[in-house]
């Protein structure tokens, strides 16, 4: 049961509120700090290793990109024995992902080890804790966006590993080398000819299933408002995208500007970029739905623009998600502004056409960054309540699911993408990688599967 109340807000697009998570959990693998505390196991060689080789390097590695003093998330440097060692296994398979894919440290940092001393360090990891193949071959370790194309092909967009897609049989990557602008991929869209368009920090591009063109590019030209772009598609089959400067439709020739009704300065608290719009939805109706970053929501009917903000009961001016359920209610995810502080807002409300309705009752439907909203085939309405777990939504009760078989991966409980297949399978991103709903709780997808 729903209370209808009112409160003041927040919003950030996802792809942009990703890449704050990423850095965050970049700072959870490596510290410049001095760390204390030698590892003490009666003379064991490994622990022997681990002070003389292993902690040197992650220190060496990762002074340039953190600042000494804060060590909160960072006690995985500080083992003194073997077993705080194992007790930190899952943070340490993460290091070796990413020791082995180049993404620590950074691309950008001038200063970087020697494919020899990676190995000694991956080699000293995998062996002194015995790591699996399945501890270290997740698709990517954020899965933002899930989308299943006209073919029924599956697809996935990752924060550092491009595009995946799954067409039943095989996976296939997209990286910048097939024509990618960036490796960060957050959304899809398909246009009325069939081509997938996909949406990238550093532009968009259009894949016609043979080669990717690039639509585009946003490379250097962020100082300019460009920024990350998004891309959707509106029911009539055209290309919506945007930048920091506005709103643009394709028509299939060429970008037009979609001008919306937003002043920037009068914008006070904001997540990222202040003023930043994007189509979220087209509603049965034909209504466009727009999200801002500051600014509220805007629906647009075809003639004129209405408004919603935190004073009409948007749980924040932030909002991250739109989304229609089959009873013609909006419901929009919400999350809180940063800049030029945090707000401590955000949540997900319903909007019946008449008034709002939140959920304080449901712990983490409020006061907390949602990312996503889903809505199955059956009706049932998923929601991601960060750091809580997803709550399935039957139109009377909302039901908790918390479980995953990899704790280490989704701690956080970051749920950033949901997918339902024609097959009704539901595929689940997270910041921890890619995941499948079995009807009680959320089983890891690695490379080798489970694919079907």
């Amino acid at each position: 049961m729903s209370i209808t109340f009112f409160q003041p807000g927040y919003f950030v697009l996802k792809s942009i509120i990703v890449s704050i998570v990423s850095v965050f959990v970049a700072v959870a693998l490596c510290s410049g700090q001095e760390q204390s505390g030698p590892v003490t196991n009666g003379g064991n060689k490994s622990a022997g290793e681990f002070e003389k080789t292993i902690r040197p390097f992650l220190v060496k590695y990762c002074s340039d990109c953190h600042e000494p003093g804060n060590m909160e998330g960072l006690e995985f440097l500080e083992p003194v024995t073997e077993d705080d060692l194992a007790g930190q296994r899952g943070v340490y398979a993460a290091v070796v992902e990413q020791l082995e894919n180049h993404s620590m440290p950074p691309p950008g940092n001038s200063d970087q080890p020697s494919d020899a001393e990676r190995k000694t360090v991956t080699d000293w990891i995998r062996k002194t804790l015995d790591l699996k193949t399945s501890d270290t071959d997740r698709i990517a370790q954020y899965v933002v966006e899930a989308y299943e194309d006209k073919k029924g092909n599956l697809w996935f967009g990752t924060t550092a590993n491009g595009a995946l897609r799954f067409d039943g049989k095989a996976l296939t990557w997209f990286s910048t080398a097939d024509g990618l602008p960036s490796t960060v991929v957050s959304s899809f869209a398909e246009d009325k000819d069939g081509n997938l368009w996909m949406g990238t920090h550093e532009g968009i591009c259009k894949y016609d299933g043979k080669s990717i063109t690039n639509m585009w590019s946003t490379t250097g030209r962020h100082d300019q408002g460009e920024g990350w772009m998004g891309v959707r598609s509106d029911r009539a089959g055209n290309i919506w995208t945007s930048t920091n400067n506005g709103v643009f439709r394709y028509d299939g020739t060429s970008f037009s500007e979609f001008k919306l009704p937003i002043d920037k300065k009068e914008i006070s608290t904001y997540s990222i970029t202040p003023g930043k719009a994007s189509l979220a939805l087209e509603d049965k109706d034909g209504n466009l739905w727009f999200r801002t970053d500051g600014s509220g929501v805007l629906k647009f009917d075809g003639n004129s623009f209405t408004r919603f903000t935190s004073k009409d009961g948007l749980c924040s001016n932030n909002v991250n998600a739109i989304m229609e359920d089959k009873q013609g209610n909006i419901w929009f995810a919400c999350m809180q502004s940063y800049q030029p502080e945090m707000t401590g807002d955000g949540g997900v409300c319903q909007y019946d056409g008449k008034t709002f309705t939140r959920f304080p009752e449901v712990k983490g439907l409020s006061e907390n960054d949602i990312y996503m909203i889903y809505e199955t085939r059956a009706g049932d309405i998923w929601i991601g309540a960060t750091g809580v777990g997803a709550y399935r939504y039957d139109g009377k009760e909302f039901t908790l699911f918390d479980e995953t078989d990899r704790h280490h991966w989704t701690r956080n409980f970051g749920l950033q993408a949901m997918l339902e297949d024609r097959h009704g399978t539901l595929w689940c991103g997270f910041s921890g990688g890619l995941f499948r709903f079995n009807g009680k709780s959320f089983m890891s997808v690695t490379k080798d599967g489970p694919w079907r």
